[in-house]
């Protein structure tokens, strides 16, 4: 017999989850607490109760503290999940791609979990990047393909909320989870921000938001880009590159002498631009998903 309990979270457990997994603090969210036989809190998982992926699914994460890993509770968290999605979308995806040697991805694949595909992380050197990106820049200025009324700016200068349903609709996310992480970004310290608000940038076209890259601090002098998002009505054109070119003038400006980015490994653009700046291949993660629809018969 185990020796610890699965159940539905109540809301007193609730702050505790949060600690253990913030990406849960959401409306749509459904979690689960292990307890041991004392109500010690020995671990939490949840799920966001949303369209998430390609084929789509539902996006779940598991903590188990340290001290009680190994014993089956995780196992117990992520069957409490599954069940939970069951007759919902057909699948959950582990909610972040994952290394593929790493104790996670060991799990998620004891979980009953298949790479469905992989992530490949890159850096590269801040200038020889914006070196691939200006030129592209300039020739489309030159040619008119760029409107009068596009500018690259700030994070402050469009509204949080649009920028998070912007990118929430892209990422299949809650909008208002992250309208309060923009919110936060907007006034914690640099280091610490999930978004860095300086090297951050937004595309304006007159006067209306249409696109946002996103980027946080991953030292002192580099950053990492989260998400570059266009909107449906300027994509395929000018508007991605320059987003990267003013969000590349914008991070030297501060500092950052390193850029870090990463893409699935079937979107060829960017392991294109990858090559030609000379970006070192860091890591690749594996994207986890569980088929539901294949399991419930």
């Amino acid at each position: 017999m185990p020796d610890f309990t699965i159940a539905r979270a109540e809301e007193a457990a609730l702050p505790a989850c949060f600690a253990l997994l913030p990406m849960l603090a959401a409306p749509e969210a459904i979690i689960f607490t292990a307890r041991d036989a004392d109500g010690t809190l020995a671990g939490a998982g949840g799920l966001l109760w949303q369209s998430w992926g390609e084929p789509a699914g539902l996006p779940a994460w598991v903590h188990v503290l340290p001290d009680r890993r190994r014993q089956g509770i995780g196992r117990a968290l992520m069957a409490a999940l599954k069940a939970e999605a069951i007759g919902a979308l057909g699948s959950v995806w582990a909610g972040r791609s994952i290394a593929d040697d790493s104790e996670a991805a060991a799990f998620a694949r004891a979980c009953g979990f298949i790479a469905e595909r992989r992530q490949l992380f890159f850096e590269a050197d801040a200038r020889d990047f914006q070196r691939q990106i200006a030129p592209t820049v300039d020739r489309l200025r030159s040619r008119g393909r760029i409107p009068d009324g596009a500018r690259v700016a700030a994070l402050d200068d469009a509204p949080v909320d649009e920028i998070g349903l912007l990118v929430a609709q892209e990422f299949r996310s809650g909008p208002l989870r992250m309208a309060q992480m923009l919110g936060r970004a907007m006034i914690a310290d640099p280091a610490e921000a999930p978004i860095d608000r300086l090297g951050s940038r937004v595309l304006m076209v007159d006067g209306a938001l249409a696109g946002a890259l996103l980027s946080r601090r991953t030292g002192a002098d580099a950053a990492h880009i989260v998400c570059n998002v266009v909107a449906p009505g300027w994509r395929k054109g000018w508007a991605n590159a320059l987003l990267l070119e003013g969000f590349t003038r914008a991070t030297i400006a501060a500092g950052c002498t390193r850029i870090g980015f990463d893409c699935r490994d079937d979107v060829r653009d960017t392991i294109g631009l990858a090559a030609r700046s000379g970006a070192d291949h860091i890591r690749t993660d594996g994207l986890f998903r569980y088929a539901v629809a294949d399991s419930a018969d």
